[in-house]
């Protein structure tokens, strides 16, 4: 029997990291023996509590361990306290499933997933498609590495650019079918345990955002294989572990300071800094040039609130400078 370890990571989120958990322990399962793992995040409400409650009024028993913290990890650290537990354990879980607390996966989805690991030896990682719940339509699941050419395209959001350069964009189509890609959303996916500890799991450095695409990028660099899976499907409520909300609903608000700082880390950490200079020129002039012909078309601009200001602070300052200037 394949042994697998399911994690969500909490914050500020308890009745929806609830639902996720009943979605997976309602899992179809066969030849399949899975644990839940559930960490707050320390969040500042009764999240705690109620978590605590629901592992006893719903009877989640043994089927799930609670990690209550008292320090706000992360995502990527959160996750890594328990992947590192159970790599140390003399028989480790053999595949490890993300899932997002405000994401709630079908029935057939955990299954499937591992099946296909099955199925295909060289792949370390594989994602599912993403459904919107209030639209009950497939969204962006699977994505290209960002570039400079794919950032400046998807910055400026201008159609005769995008026209011009159609395969420059690091969301993919949402109707794609099975097939290998650069990474998937980071809401429900399955891994390889022994795959993910060779690459080191997430990178302490992120606090959230990019932390996947990073370790993603690792597993690609080792000549391990992802891939969409668009058999599967889980439910996502976009935004809602973070506040952001959904990409439109969101251009127009400020970024949190930590999204520059994970983007500027994602950038020189893989690329080196000539490069990521450069592809941070290319993201501010596309951000820029929209506010521009967003005005002159009387349009809202699709560039975040105080952008110059922020983008020059946490990403251009740092690069060109060597200083740091996160924000937790």
């Amino acid at each position: 029997m394949t042994s697998l370890a399911a994690l969500i990571v909490n914050y500020g989120t308890a009745e929806l990291t609830i639902a996720a958990v009943e979605s997976l322990l309602k899992s179809d399962l066969s030849g399949l023996d899975m644990e839940v793992h559930v960490v707050d995040n320390a969040s500042p409400n009764d999240d705690a509590a109620i978590l605590t409650k629901a592992a006893s009024e719903l009877d989640w028993g043994a089927r799930v361990s609670l990690y209550l913290e008292e320090t706000n990890h992360g995502f990527g650290r959160g996750n890594n306290l328990v992947l590192k537990e159970l790599a140390n354990r003399h028989e480790p879980p053999e595949r490890v499933f993300f899932l997002n607390p405000d994401a709630r996966v079908q029935p057939t989805t955990v299954q499937i997933l591992s099946d296909f690991l099955d199925q295909h030896p060289n792949t370390a990682l594989a994602g599912c498609r993403i459904i919107n719940p209030e639209t009950a339509k497939a969204v962006t699941s699977a994505f290209r590495f960002p570039t400079a050419l794919n950032e400046f395209v998807g910055s400026i959001q201008f159609g005769p650019v995008s026209r011009l350069f159609p395969r420059a964009h690091i969301p993919m189509s949402a109707e794609l079918p099975t097939m290998q890609v650069d990474w998937v959303a980071g809401a429900a996916f399955i891994a390889r345990l022994d795959v993910l500890q060779d690459v080191g799991f997430f990178d302490d450095d992120f606090f959230l955002y990019y932390e996947e695409v990073d370790m993603m990028l690792q597993i690609r660099n080792a000549d391990q294989e992802i891939w969409y899976v668009a058999e599967t499907f889980a439910e996502h409520i976009a935004g809602a572990a973070t506040g952001l909300g959904g990409e439109k609903k969101v251009a127009r608000k400020p970024l949190p300071a930590y999204w520059y700082d994970s983007w500027r880390l994602y950038i020189t950490k893989n690329h080196g800094r000539g490069y990521s200079i450069f592809c941070a020129l290319a993201k501010f002039s596309g951000w820029s040039l929209n506010v521009g012909v967003s005005k002159l078309r009387r349009r809202e601009p699709g560039a975040p609130q105080n952008f110059v200001s922020d983008f020059w602070t946490f990403v251009l300052h740092p690069m060109l400078f060597k200083t740091e200037a996160r924000s937790k």
